[in-house]
């Protein structure tokens, strides 16, 4: 399960990459910066769909598995939301929220990964 781990963070730290790097990129080309912001989180997010499921959990494609890791992209936003609005009553700070927030979605984002997403049926 470490390994398993280890490339799930690996996926997301792509991820990540291919969402900034997009973005900017969108954005160098003139688009505003609200519709590069949108398309590089759409092309991010199929992105790290697919690399789950092939290289993480090693699963077959399904419309159930998008479902559910629609459910828990949800779950997770509002993780989220919940550590910087905590954040930003406690300490007036939405960075230390969001910083907060990573590595618990992160293990939440895993675990329902291995054991809802991509389970094995």
């Amino acid at each position: 399960m470490r390994k398993q781990f280890l490339i799930y963070v690996g996926v997301g730290i792509a991820s990540a990459i291919v969402d900034v790097g997009t973005m900017q990129l969108l954005i160098t080309l003139g688009l505003h910066y609200q519709i590069a912001v949108t398309i590089a989180f759409v092309i991010a997010l199929g992105f790290n769909y697919t690399l789950h499921q092939r290289l993480t959990f090693q699963a077959r494609y399904s419309h159930a598995t998008v479902v559910r890791y629609g459910v828990v992209v949800g779950l997770n936003y509002l993780l989220t939301l919940a550590c910087v609005q905590l954040s930003v009553s406690a300490l007036d700070s939405v960075l230390i929220g969001k910083l907060a927030a990573l590595p618990l979605v992160a293990v939440h984002g895993f675990l329902w990964g291995r054991y809802w997403i991509f389970r094995r049926d």
